[in-house]
């Protein structure tokens, strides 16, 4: 695995071999030829999480159909198809993690913020749901490596994008999370899109979240900070068939997808200062 450690005492060094302060980061852009798969891929692994019907089991799923690919310099997101398994519903479940499903990133903080930020362009869903919706994803910050629906049920904060039936272009948006309780967050419901989301959480614990730039909600100790100190990102990615096996066809496209780590601001300054001596001593 992949882990990366910052603490103040370690920052002018890594000061040395960073940009802006941006001592950790993973981004895509998502650029390349039409149909060129993401996941699995270079930069993403993928897991065939499987599907789950209506005692709450999940089930092997041998014949996923899943695309992760570029569309239009987009990440292209599709999950299925669904299977009829009348009465009841069913819902297909994947994961795209950065890294790979084995050998994860993630990102160790005791100081400073991390931020979440992808920008959601386009949406459709056929009549197929169930719950009143067809497709959600779920771009997730969980404090353990285990890539499933809610982070497993471990502490984390997430993106809720839910496509309702008859969808097109428009989103719900919460966030939710996880510590010894769920809580959720409202942002939008039927935003239009595209639609650019970001939430940082800090050392301190506090959460702030954001839509088109514009700080929206503000808010302290939703998980505590001594419980919240390694993230591993990933994109959960799930949708439905209703009762009656009405089959979802559904897809989202994402772009500019980045979790990265910065300092405090107070230490950022101290980078400043102490860049000169760090180049006197090269």
């Amino acid at each position: 695995m992949k882990k990366i450690l910052v603490s103040i005492a370690a920052v002018a060094m890594i000061a040395a071999f960073a940009n802006a302060g941006e001592v950790t980061e993973f981004s895509d852009t998502f650029t390349g030829a039409d149909g060129t798969i993401v996941a699995p891929g270079a930069m993403w692994g993928y897991t065939n999480i499987g599907m789950e019907i209506n005692n709450w089991n999940t089930y092997p799923r041998p014949s996923a159909q899943d695309l992760y690919c570029i569309s239009n310099n987009q990440l292209y997101l599709y999950v299925g198809p669904t299977v009829s398994n009348q009465p009841t519903y069913n819902k297909v479940q994947a994961a795209i993690i950065p890294g790979s499903y084995a050998d994860p990133d993630w990102i160790t903080f005791t100081n400073g913020q991390i931020e979440m930020s992808m920008d959601v362009m386009a949406d459709a869903a056929n009549a197929g749901n169930m719950w009143g919706f067809s497709k959600e994803t779920k771009p997730i910050l969980n404090s353990v490596n285990n890539p499933t629906d809610n982070g497993g049920g471990n502490y984390h904060y997430r993106f809720h994008i839910q496509v309702d039936p008859n969808d097109l272009n428009v989103a719900d948006v919460t966030v939710q999370g996880q510590y010894t309780t769920s809580f959720n967050i409202a942002v939008g419901d039927d935003m239009a899109l595209p639609v650019s989301l970001k939430l940082t959480v800090d050392a301190s614990g506090a959460l702030n979240i954001y839509t088109n730039g514009l700080l929206i909600v503000a808010t302290n100790g939703l998980i505590p900070p001594g419980d919240y100190q390694t993230v591993y990102p990933f994109i959960w990615d799930g949708m439905f068939n209703g009762a009656g096996g009405i089959n979802t066809e559904a897809y989202l496209m994402l772009d500019n997808y980045n979790v990265k780590w910065t300092p405090e601001p107070g230490a950022f300054a101290l980078l400043l200062l102490a860049l000169p001596l760090l180049r006197k001593l090269g």
